[in-house]
């Protein structure tokens, strides 16, 4: 069962990747199952996330990027477009929520460490309002964990910059935020 709605929350991810927007949103699942610990940023707890844009060519969907697992299949990434030279992910919660950390599976998880997203800014939004910034500079972590204070957070946006490692795009495996529904 777990399985089948895996595969239909893929498959509606898809279609978005078959519409060809620009700036594609996964599409809400309200439907609350298999939830990964206490992990906001799960699809399945209605999560959704929105991209400057993504390799379509090879489906590197932003959906595996909240599906709450950390494959090691290098397929299941989100991947920013090579031509994206200021490449975002957003989560967009269906509530807001109290974020207390993010954690980001970068792609030396999996791929070369020198594919590992170095220098980005993690932003907490509510009300179109940003609330909460942090600059990471020099990250060199391949799961790297980040202590954020977000209460009634909307979205939280991460935005990259490009470095020689990603000079064909960022990687981003897994996006997971932690703290309380509500």
């Amino acid at each position: 069962m777990l399985l089948l709605a895996y595969a239909l929350l893929v498959g509606a991810g898809l279609s978005v990747v078959l519409a060809r927007d620009p700036n594609p949103t996964t599409p809400s699942r309200a439907t609350a199952a298999a939830i990964h610990g206490n992990d906001l940023a799960h699809a399945w707890r209605g999560a959704r996330a929105r991209v400057s844009s993504f390799n379509v060519r090879q489906q590197h969907h932003p959906l595996y990027a909240i599906d709450a697992r950390r494959s090691r299949d290098r397929s299941q990434k989100w991947m920013s477009h090579k031509s994206d030279q200021h490449p975002w992910i957003e989560v967009l919660f269906p509530t807001p929520v109290k974020a207390t950390a993010v954690s980001l599976v970068h792609a030396g998880h999996t791929e070369s460490k020198r594919l590992t997203a170095r220098n980005y800014t993690i932003r907490c939004f509510a009300d179109d309002e940003s609330i909460f910034e942090i600059e990471v500079r020099d990250n060199e972590e391949s799961v790297a964990v980040h202590d954020v204070v977000c209460p009634g957070v909307e979205r939280l946006r991460l935005d990259f910059e490009l470095d020689s490692g990603q000079l064909n795009g960022i990687r981003l495996y897994e996006i997971e935020v932690l703290g309380e529904s509500g």
